[in-house]
């Protein structure tokens, strides 16, 4: 294993510090059993919810609070997740921690001024084990948290580690791999070779910068049905009850079913046929009301927000799959990961132009490729290897230098595309 067990009672932590997100699975070494898990939001979304905004809160002084609160928050993860399971942090071994660049540099307390230059030039892309005792994180001495290695400034060990999870190292069809968060990275490839490239899609598919927006928790709006002939809207909510805010899958959902509808068109925004009794105006502009006390609603800026993020993706699809020219392979498998994936309803995501047109039955899914690929490579070095070894195989993409991204993007920032014949590339 990449984490020595000495005693039967020592336990192993993996990680997926997200942009907007964190997860962490607490492992026991002996038997690789899952005896503790915790969540939260990044807290340094008070700095910005993305990637860019954190590096400039860095370079303004801001590095060692970015640092301080990552680092506090899986400390207090790490205690909810302790208290839980009744167990003894003191026996934590190791870390493996899976981000992208920006936020293992932000963990590390490393300046990373230079992601954001052009050309990107991080202070690395595979730093050494650090000491967890250093980061003020519990566990025996001398306790290393490794990190997973990165492609390039905008692709991190986050989306490597999932790829290698879903078995692109080893594929012989050519797939597609899409982690759905805030950075909305891709790899495109197999055994033999691989793209891998980063688009920044916001927070919206994780609840982030929505109005009435939420993680994929209970409460949360995740499915809709339109009654075509009485107009009558049913919300399916997590756990059922009350509806307390919307989810990003939620989100997806009701604007293909909206747009389907005829309730918003093509650019997002309400249209005539929208029930009044559903309508609301408020500061926000328009919105459609998801609750009788109209405290929860669907705000037209949320989808424009979510137009943008999933016109950021399938741009960034389109632009690796057609950087191998037309004689390229096709897209013969897809893998979606995100943490709000397990909502994920594969038709809407497709009918917004969010994913390729392919074959329903092509696609797989893993709930967190990062925090699965941490968790493995945490139990297996063989495994931690194989993602360095894949590496040497991927060639990263800055979206910033192919000409073409931008007509992709604009293309596809209407529902589902100005040009819907291009969504299939299978």
């Amino acid at each position: 294993p990449l984490v020595e067990c000495r005693e039967p009672q020592d336990l192993g932590v993996a990680l997926d510090i997200g942009t907007t997100t964190l997860r962490l699975l607490v492992i026991r070494l002996s038997d690789g059993a899952i005896v503790g898990e915790a969540g939260a939001y990044n807290p340094q979304i008070s700095k910005g919810a993305d990637v860019i905004s954190r590096i400039v809160a860095a370079e303004k002084g801001g590095l060692n609070e970015l640092a301080s609160a990552i680092r506090q928050a899986v400390v207090s993860m790490l205690l909810e997740a302790a208290a839980a399971g009744s167990l003894n942090a003191g026996h934590i071994a190791g870390y493996v921690v899976a981000g992208n660049v920006t936020m293992v540099h932000l963990l590390l307390g490393e300046d990373p001024s230079g992601i954001r230059r052009v050309p990107s030039e991080p202070r690395s892309l595979a730093f050494p084990p650090a000491d967890a005792a250093g980061l003020g994180w519990p566990g025996r001495t001398g306790a290393p948290v490794h990190t997973v290695p990165g492609a390039g400034g905008w692709v991190g060990g986050d989306i490597l580690a999932g790829a290698v999870r879903a078995g692109f190292s080893r594929a012989a069809e050519t797939a597609l791999y899409v982690d759905l968060g805030t950075n909305g990275e891709i790899v495109f490839g197999n055994a033999e070779f691989a793209l891998a490239c980063a688009c920044s899609a916001g927070p919206a598919f994780e609840g982030g910068g929505i109005r009435c927006g939420m993680r994929a928790d209970r409460g949360a709006v995740d499915g809709v049905a339109i009654d075509s002939e009485s107009g009558a809207i049913q919300l399916s909510v997590i756990g059922g009850g009350r509806v307390r805010g919307l989810c990003g899958s939620g989100l997806i959902a009701l604007a293909d079913t909206l747009f389907r509808a005829g309730w918003i068109d093509r650019g997002g925004r309400l249209t005539a046929r929208l029930p009044a009794e559903r309508r609301m105006e408020g500061k926000w502009g328009a919105a459609l009301a998801l609750s009788t006390d109209q405290r929860v609603a669907l705000w037209e800026r949320d989808l424009a927000s979510l137009i943008r993020a999933k016109a950021a993706v399938f741009a960034g699809i389109r632009s690796l799959v057609n950087s191998l020219g037309p004689g390229g392979p096709g897209i013969e498998r897809a893998v979606v990961s995100g943490n709000f994936g397990r909502y994920l309803n594969l038709p809407a995501a497709v009918g917004i132009g969010l994913l390729p047109d392919i074959p329903l039955g092509r696609y797989g899914y893993i709930d967190n490729g990062s925090l699965e690929g941490a968790a493995l490579s945490l139990l297996s070095r063989e495994f931690f290897d194989e993602v360095a070894r894949y590496l040497t195989r991927v060639t990263y993409v800055d979206l910033s230098d192919l000409p073409g991204y931008m007509d992709e993007f604009v293309g596809a920032s209407f529902l589902p595309h100005t040009s819907p014949d291009w969504l299939r590339m299978g």
